[in-house]
């Protein structure tokens, strides 16, 4: 395996693997690095995976990109489905950082979570990729390229319906809202309102 790329949940790895795919690659999706360990993967080229975040202090050799998302796309998408009332993902968070229990409403930990975990991966990446800049990133990174390219929207893969309550940005805490403007800044995303 070649390629390990990394990003938060609800964060684009699904759109990633397929485009991957698409590219010729064997591309697993949470196959390798997963919640409960690092499987063997002589099957893959790549893996796609949120959850390799603990994983990346050991050096795997492996080239690390990071995935990144508008952080209140993936924030209220986290709030849609319901995960910031999952035991089973604050568990794993936890297990890395407990940075985000600092903060009551759950707005404010999904926020603190999605800023904790993209500085644990910044500090491994070898590049990054945004998502909404579709799959012609993703090529360029893996040196890959086909002219049958998949050049599907993105949506399919990065919003699901959800029944929670999506939060504007004047809605999270003072604090954070500046930490995601210095993210959306660097990164070329407009947050604010």
């Amino acid at each position: 395996m070649d390629f390990l790329f990394v990003g938060t949940c609800r964060g684009g790895t699904a759109y990633v693997t397929e485009v991957l795919k698409s590219l010729g690659l064997r591309a697993g999706h949470e196959d390798v690095f997963t919640r409960g360990g690092v499987v063997d993967w002589d099957l893959y080229d790549a893996d796609v995976s949120w959850v390799a975040v603990p994983y990346l202090e050991k050096d795997w050799g492996l080239e690390i990109i990071r995935v990144v998302r508008n952080p209140m796309d993936v924030i209220n998408s986290i709030l849609r489905l319901g995960m910031d009332k999952e035991a089973g993902f604050w568990n794993y968070v936890d297990g890395v950082t407990n940075h985000w229990d600092m903060w009551k409403s759950p707005q404010d930990k999904v926020a603190q979570f999605y800023l904790d975990w993209h500085e644990m991966i910044d500090v491994r990446a070898h590049e990054w990729i945004k998502v909404e800049e579709g799959p012609e990133p993703i090529a360029y990174v893996t040196g890959r390229w086909s002219d049958t390219l998949k050049l599907f929207d993105d949506r399919s893969c990065n919003h699901k319906d959800g029944v929670g309550k999506e939060v504007k940005w004047d809605e999270l805490a003072a604090e954070l809202r500046g930490q995601l403007l210095s993210f959306a800044d660097v990164h070329g995303y407009d947050v604010g309102d």
